[in-house]
């Protein structure tokens, strides 16, 4: 194999081809060396300028890569196997450089949420490019919505920004090391309430992901954000706009966020049966967890949005994980926690809804134990921190209990990037909710509730701290 790269490497490509011939059938057994082996020789191939040799052999090394995935019986090796980005990178730059921006966007959608996809029925559809931006455009025109889906590369990150009329694909020039240091910047800027002129990552930001296709995005826009990696830890709502005077992109979008293209193509015909809303929270104090003042005043902002004998509530010391699991949750229309949240960053399963002590003497909701209880929910909302997961795969995205409550059946999850404030939290959730049975979209209607805390006369909570960290999920 190292002769194989060293002969690759001094352009001796007929040698290099061999060897790596020779190489396949050996290691037919190891997946890993396999679709190496078949990404070396497509890289050979487009070194070479055969083409249609490339392609064929990036193919191969792709499908090699997702039935190894397939015969993978826990959840997480699937994820971890599908998160090989270098066939996927070096394929993505050939298809751009081929002209081909559909079936590069194709390609870089291919592992998004497969396993999610999979473990709720939804089977990947085999289809020519065309016909594939072709479903997703028509479903934009349903949406009134524009995509805007994104890939990190090791040397390039693009961006393809889908209306219900066309397809554009952007090279944005920055690196994902680059992209995960100023998302790193960017969380420290966000933690710090640093104002406007001081928010360097989030202006960068801005003009690297939204800047671009800011000619297909007039204001108002249903924006739907399909991220990658490092972009997972970011809410681009909060990123600053240089458009006229600088403000916060939220004031020109409404904006969700999906997991991939194909789980939502894959739901538009759900249907749902759920009624009316659970509410569970505002725990007793444990000896790590402290009470939380505002969480029964953020269960009323909720429940006062209900008809009578609409919300069924546990709150303080009946507020368990049993609790939970005995009301039968896949009876409800939606669901809201207001709680604190523990999020695992080596064990995405582990990561927990943190309750009151329940008879078997345990306050967590673990996501192990969510994905078990199968949910009809139109809405789920956790208003705990960090409750859209630590666990960063490009393949999943963000593994934690958002994840866990899409697995379970959710159509939408609420979820936080970081520490949800306890004192804000009854604006945007009652807000929300209040907008929500008005018939707004769960996104429009946690914008509002955004929109008026930022705009408020009383600046205590302007700061993307406070309302940015709720962002919207949207399953199938």
């Amino acid at each position: 194999l190292d002769e194989a790269g060293i002969a690759a490497a001094k352009h001796d490509w007929l040698r290099a081809e061999a060897l790596f011939l020779e190489l396949l059938p050996q290691v037919r057994k190891v997946p890993r060396l396999t679709w190496s082996i078949q990404a070396s020789l497509a890289r050979l191939c487009v070194a070479q300028g055969k083409t249609a040799s490339a392609d064929q052999w990036f193919q191969r090394g792709i499908e090699t890569m997702v039935e190894a995935a397939a015969k993978m019986k826990k959840t997480e090796f699937q994820i971890v196997m599908l998160d090989s980005w270098p066939i996927f990178d070096d394929y993505i730059a050939f298809l751009e450089s081929q002209g081909q921006p559909e079936r590069a966007l194709q390609v870089a959608q291919m592992a998004r949420a497969r396993t999610l996809a999979e473990q709720l029925g939804f089977k990947h559809q085999r289809e020519s490019a065309r016909t594939w931006v072709a479903r997703i455009e028509a479903m934009l025109r349903k949406k009134k919505a524009v995509i805007l889906a994104y890939y990190e590369g090791e040397h390039e990150a693009y961006l393809w920004a889908i209306t219900s009329k066309h397809l554009k694909s952007f090279k944005l020039g920055v690196s994902q090391n680059e992209l995960e240091t100023l998302a790193d910047t960017y969380q420290h800027e966000v933690q710090d309430h640093l104002p406007m002129d001081q928010s360097l990552a989030q202006q960068k930001l801005y003009q690297f992901l939204i800047k671009p296709a800011r000619n297909l995005l007039p204001k108002g826009s249903h924006v739907i954000l399909v991220a990658d990696s490092a972009l997972y830890r970011i809410n681009l709502e909060s990123l600053i706009s240089d458009e006229g005077t600088p403000h916060y992109w939220i004031d020109d979008a409404v904006v969700e966020s999906a997991s991939s293209i194909d789980l939502l193509l894959a739901g538009q015909h759900q249907h749902r049966n759920g009624k009316g809303v659970l509410l569970i929270g505002a725990p007793v104090k444990t000896a790590n967890f402290p009470l939380l003042p505002h969480a029964l005043e953020e269960i009323d902002s909720v429940k006062k949005n209900f008809p009578h004998g609409e919300a069924t509530i546990f709150s303080g010391p009946a507020a368990t994980p049993e609790a939970y699991e005995s009301s039968n949750p896949g009876r409800f229309r939606y669901i809201e926690f207001a709680a604190h949240g523990t999020a695992s960053p080596s064990d995405p399963l582990r990561s927990s809804i943190v309750l009151s002590p329940g008879p078997s003497g345990s306050s967590q909701l673990y996501a192990s134990d969510i994905i078990q209880s199968k949910l009809n929910a139109d809405l789920v909302t956790i208003s705990a921190c960090y409750g859209a997961g630590t666990f960063k795969t490009s393949a999943e995205g963000l593994l934690g209990l958002q994840w866990a409550f899409m697995r379970a059946g959710a159509h939408q999850v609420v979820a936080g990037l970081w520490d949800i404030d306890d004192a804000s939290a009854p604006m945007l959730m009652g807000g929300l909710y209040a907008g929500v049975v008005r018939g707004q979209s769960a996104a429009a209607a946690l914008r509002a509730a955004k929109l008026k805390m930022l705009h408020s006369e009383n600046k205590k909570f302007s700061a993307p701290y406070y309302w940015a960290p709720l962002q919207v999920y949207t399953g199938p």
